[in-house]
């Protein structure tokens, strides 16, 4: 997943929690299935009804978490919670650089680009000098 952009990371992400889902959906099954064909004694019938209604109540609400992972609604809005958390982002990149009063240039922009043309200098064996 190395250089993968983020929604190609969820999308392989969401592909892949949807394979397991199908495995884990089989298996609660033929959970049930095995459940049905096993013998009836009473006392074990109690414990049996519970089990299956268990199973049963697991296999509708996996079957309904599964349902809302593949609905356009629920894509557009991990899209929107993307386009949200980058927009914060951009605006910590600009705040950590920039002094929110006036928007000009903070003493970490100072910085960071100082030690960019220090940097350079020496890479290309300039001179440097500050006014």
């Amino acid at each position: 997943m190395h250089g993968e952009s983020l929604p190609e990371q969820l999308a392989h992400q969401m592909a892949d929690a949807l394979s397991r889902s199908h495995d884990f959906d089989a298996l609660l099954h033929t959970s049930l299935l095995t459940l049905d064909q096993s013998a009836d004694t009473p006392d074990v019938a109690e414990l049996k009804r519970l089990l299956k209604s268990g199973i049963e109540e697991l296999i509708a609400e996996h079957q309904t978490l599964e349902k809302n992972l593949v609905t356009r609604a629920g894509l557009q809005a991990m899209a929107e919670d993307r386009r949200q958390m980058e927009k914060a982002l951009d605006h910590a990149r600009k705040n950590s650089l920039t002094d929110e009063l006036t928007g000009l240039p903070n003493r970490n922009a100072f910085l960071r680009q100082l030690n960019a043309e220090i940097g350079r200098a020496r890479r290309y064996g300039f001179s440097l000098a500050l006014r």
